[in-house]
């Protein structure tokens, strides 16, 4: 692969910002966040006067969304700040970005500690995929409570923002089943949200259906969930291009699929560019019914590998090989009836679909 070099050329106008929040922060922020806090830090380094006003206005957002991402930030210890009794803002704090390195240097000095944490959280991700709690009904006091706490509410306003809309009373208990009892923190609230809006899903019953989907997969933090977004979304691109589907994106039933196979059976991505592969060989056709009828026939069967699906395969296409038997004494041969299978698959699909 060609090396990338990148160059500038021109006078140019700095902004300085740690490598530390690069490598470290950046990646599982939500974008408006990054975007807030790399302008203020160019107003910072500028040090000139601003308003939120002005904020607003050159940032296309409004005052409780900047207030929200500064939340997040001084959540990480990233900035601190300050508020007059009215609760508006009054002054900002940029900290030093927590050294990497020394993070790094942390984990060499106790392997143990890490190992256990990790064995830890596998069992507790493993657990989690058997007791999704069923959303109980909460006081009219309950709600009221929730409304006072800062990281619900947060929670709440970038809710509304995605939605274009406030949240009727049965939204709020979706959303307070999602923050208290599947305990989903401010991150990945937002992660959630943001994945729902891109998909053009408006709807908190959509967002509290994905959300169990998360919690039953073991996902515990908004980097995981951001990692499962992306495989899922390199999956679709990959069954898409199996399929020959090129003009268009997949349409949410054929997606529906491909989440059952990976959520519901547990199959990998190279069992399901097997299947898509099969499916073209059988049918000459994309047909995400006939892929589902394959994958739904190996899982009945305990067939978790390629290499096990290959071998059964060729354990039927034995099996079909014609057999002659002789009745009587001498008598003529008569040709026991030969079963194609994947014939048969195909019959039955048709019929299905009729």
């Amino acid at each position: 692969m060609n090396s990338l070099t990148i160059g500038v050329t021109g006078a140019r106008s700095e902004t300085m910002i740690s490598n530390n929040f690069i490598e470290e922060y950046m990646p599982g922020a939500n974008g408006e966040y990054v975007k807030i806090y790399l302008y203020l830090m160019k107003l910072v380094q500028e040090n000139g006067p601003v308003s939120m006003e002005d904020l607003e206005d050159k940032l296309g957002v409004t005052s409780k969304y900047i207030l929200s991402a500064l939340r997040y930030w001084e959540k990480r210890k990233l900035l601190s700040v300050g508020t007059g009794e009215d609760g508006s803002l009054e002054h900002i704090e940029f900290l030093e970005v927590p050294s990497a390195a020394a993070g790094k240097k942390k984990d060499r000095e106790a392997p143990a500690a890490k190992e256990q944490a990790a064995a830890a959280a596998k069992e507790t991700a493993a657990a989690s995929q058997t007791r999704v709690p069923v959303r109980r009904t909460y006081s009219a006091d309950e709600k009221t409570s929730f409304l006072g706490d800062e990281g619900f509410c947060a929670s709440k306003f970038i809710t509304e923002s995605y939605f274009g809309r406030p949240l009727g009373p049965t939204q709020l208990e979706s959303l307070i089943y999602i923050y208290d009892q599947l305990h989903f923190d401010q991150d990945m609230i937002d992660c959630l949200i943001e994945h729902c809006a891109s998909r053009g899903k408006f709807s908190m019953r959509y967002a509290e259906a994905t959300a169990i989907a998360w919690k039953e997969q073991g996902i515990e933090s908004a980097a995981q969930a951001r990692a499962s977004i992306q495989m899922f979304s390199s999956l679709y691109g990959e069954v898409a291009k199996a399929f020959g589907i090129n003009r268009r994106g997949l349409v949410p039933k054929e997606r529906q699929y491909i989440d059952k196979w990976v959520n519901q059976y547990g199959f990998d991505r190279e069992m399901i560019v097997e299947a898509c592969a099969k499916t073209i060989r059988q049918t000459n056709n994309g047909s995400f019914e006939y892929a589902d009828a394959i994958l739904v026939n190996w899982h009945k069967e305990g067939i978790s590998t390629v290499v096990q699906a290959r071998s059964a395969d060729k354990q039927r296409q034995a099996q079909r090989q014609p057999k002659t038997s002789q009745k009587g004494h001498g008598g003529p041969g008569f040709s026991q009836r030969s079963y194609d299978m994947d014939d048969l698959e195909r019959k039955l699909l048709g019929q299905s679909q009729q």
